[in-house]
């Protein structure tokens, strides 16, 4: 219990670490060089994130905990060969996007270097050691503070400048894992990479439409309206994440008890009702307690804030998106629990095709507002699914 709070502990920490950053980053940067940032940490998250984790960490984890070994050669391989092939990616990104070689080039670093670090965690959550994954995330991001700090002060914050920062970042957290894992002393030559290729294909798809579903309004933002504006969107929802925090404690917390209970227990109803009534009820708090945060922020003239006001409004606009937000969250976790997850594949799908739909009719007239519009609907839509899907498994369910 103490390892899992450890880990939990450390996510948190981590994230309002991350979270300075950025806000930093959004005060220190030049404003188009920071939203020209924030725009290929979008594409970073649709397009390489999911291609090099290709959906096989919870495969990593499963044959580590079974093997009571690490197939790091394996990795390796699996590693290896997706990164040739994400060069032919870097040549079609420089032709076709308006950004610069360097630029392009150090974003896929970063990316390809953070799948290594996700898949060690991986290594670490298997072989029951999974505070080190906690340790290495404050650590790593503490020390990438620093250095942006000590770059700003003697150089210049531009944009493959700061994602050369974030790699030595992730190059710090692999070197802990090796390090501190010794995954080296314990490998096995019992796992087939097509065997970890083939088991992770469904959880690569998921993982692939949930990055389009979340970050898609970034690329939409970055073609349709500007640079300046991106970077705008992307602090507001960066605060956004920071306000969600909370919820999301509470719902790793009931996380097991979610996915176990659920699978096991026939009189699952009562304690799902009870579970989906407390996180209504903590993220409609964290909303309102935000609404009032922001709306002194925006209107206090005793500090200087290091964040433009528009982020602040877009922010304030965006956060009736926490209620629903945390409830689709808790329910992919019950339809985990429920072995009904390809529901949530569908569902996926279909709010994906919404949200894009969305997204192109209203930023043509309302811009961001439309973007934000079409967010907060989208996912209203998710729950209406999600509820609607649940209702029919009741319906169909020998439990019931």
């Amino acid at each position: 219990m103490k390892q899992i709070l450890t880990l939990f502990s450390g996510h948190f920490v981590g994230k309002l670490i991350l979270f300075l950053i950025h806000v930093w980053l959004g005060y220190s940067m030049d404003g188009n060089a920071y939203g020209r940032f924030a725009y290929l940490l979008g594409i970073g998250a649709i397009f390489l994130q999911p291609l090099f984790d290709h959906g096989s960490d919870m495969i990593w984890t499963r044959k580590v905990s079974l093997l009571n070994a690490f197939p790091l050669k394996q990795l390796f391989s699996i590693k290896s060969k997706i990164f040739l092939g994400s060069l032919i990616l870097l040549l079609i990104g420089f032709h076709v996007l308006e950004l610069s070689f360097m630029d392009i080039s150090s974003c896929l670093i970063y990316y390809y270097l953070l799948s290594w670090q996700t898949s060690l965690f991986a290594f670490f959550r298997g072989d029951k050691r999974p505070q080190h994954e906690g340790y290495c995330i404050v650590l790593t991001r503490s020390l990438a503070l620093g250095m942006l700090f000590l770059q700003n002060q003697y150089g210049e914050l531009t944009v493959h400048a700061v994602f050369w920062t974030f790699s030595a970042m992730v190059v710090a957290g692999i070197v802990y894992c090796l390090v501190v894992g010794r995954f080296y002393q314990r490998t096995t030559k019992q796992v087939s990479v097509g065997e970890v290729l083939t088991e992770s294909r469904h959880l690569f798809a998921n993982q692939l439409l949930w990055a389009a579903y979340g970050k898609i309004d970034i690329l939409i933002v970055a073609n349709w309206i500007g640079e300046l504006e991106v970077g705008y969107y992307h602090l507001s929802i960066k605060i956004i994440e920071a306000a969600f925090l909370l919820p999301n404690t509470l719902l790793i917390i009931i996380y097991p008890t979610t996915v176990g209970y659920f699978n096991t227990k026939n009189n699952w109803i009562d304690k799902f009702n009870k579970y989906l009534k407390a996180i209504s009820l903590t993220s409609a708090a964290v909303f309102i307690l935000s609404v009032l945060a922001l709306l002194v922020l925006r209107h206090q003239n005793l500090i200087t804030l290091p964040i433009e006001d528009n982020v602040l409004l877009f922010a304030l606009f965006l956060l009736p998106m926490l209620i629903p937000l945390a409830i689709n969250k808790y329910l992919s976790d019950c339809f985990i629990g429920l072995q009904i997850q390809n529901r949530i594949l569908n569902i996926s799908v279909i709010s994906l095709l919404i949200n894009l739909t969305l997204n192109l009719v209203l930023v043509t007239f309302y811009g961001i507002f439309g973007i934000i519009l079409s967010k907060i609907i989208s996912e209203l839509i998710m729950t209406l699914l999600f509820l609607l899907s649940l209702n029919q498994y009741k319906k169909n369910s020998a439990f019931t």
